[in-house]
């Protein structure tokens, strides 16, 4: 079991998406300021910011699970043979 959690922390718990929505909310202002005020972009609250990280572990999460069990259960010879 302890190899299914070190899956999912490799591989779909990258620290990147936190990182990516952080960037858009820097970015936003500054894109309605370059455009002259003819796009306005509306807030976005602290609500659907935790929304969203909630919803991409979860997503992660569910997306690994299965993979990483199947991986659980190969021999290691046939994993490396490609069986």
């Amino acid at each position: 079991m302890g190899s299914l959690f070190f899956g999912l922390r490799q591989n779909n718990l990258r620290p990147t998406r936190p990182l990516g929505l952080g960037l858009v909310a820097l970015l936003l202002p500054v894109i309605g300021a370059a455009s002259g005020g003819m796009l306005q972009l509306p807030p976005v609250g602290m609500g659907t910011w935790i929304t969203g990280l909630l919803m991409m572990i979860g997503i992660g999460v569910l997306v690994g699970v299965l993979p990483a069990l199947r991986a659980m259960r190969l021999n290691i010879v046939d994993a490396l043979a490609g069986r």
